[in-house]
């Protein structure tokens, strides 16, 4: 009797441990491939300068076109997504330029401690970051596990080549 009560303890543990890889890994590569995906975006977002504040030697980034750019991105993101259901998901893209701080916040985007931990802006002059939100059923099949929430962000710092 002693041999069962073990042998099914330790096929309750591994059984659990093989679980727990299973789920992590799909957990590690929707984050990795999130991360990407903001990194992108503010990539995207940093190259689209507004031209004629350019033509004076100023880093101005063209907001509308980071907007876009980051709802693409995201877009793209949760399709390529099989693994997961994405439930609802928000970006929201900061910047630092000539003309001062800025923020773009999508309608998924959560308010609150969220909104606050994104707004804190790069400190280099000109920089775009982007931050991209999702909220998805539980990632871990164990019962004592719960994450339903992804959180990644990128950025871009854009070093002005005209001398001021």
């Amino acid at each position: 009797m002693k041999p069962l009560i073990i042998f099914l303890a330790l096929l309750l543990v591994f059984t659990a441990g093989f679980t727990y890889m299973g789920d992590m890994a799909i957990y590690r590569f929707a984050s990795l491939d999130m991360k990407a995906a903001a990194e992108e975006c503010a990539i995207e977002a940093a190259m689209a300068l507004d031209e004629e504040a350019f033509g004076e030697g100023r880093t101005v980034f063209d907001r509308g076109a980071a907007a876009e750019a980051a709802d693409a991105v995201l877009r793209d993101f949760a399709k390529r997504q099989r693994s997961i259901n994405i439930q609802s998901y928000g970006y929201a893209v900061l910047g630092n330029d000539d003309s001062g701080q800025w923020a773009v916040y999508s309608a998924g985007f959560p308010a609150g401690e969220a909104r606050d931990a994104a707004a804190g802006a790069s400190p280099c002059e000109s920089s775009v970051k982007a931050v991209f939100y999702a909220r998805t059923e539980d990632f871990f099949a164990l019962p004592f596990l719960e994450v339903t929430e992804l959180c990644r962000a990128g950025s871009y710092a854009y070093e002005n080549i005209i001398p001021k």
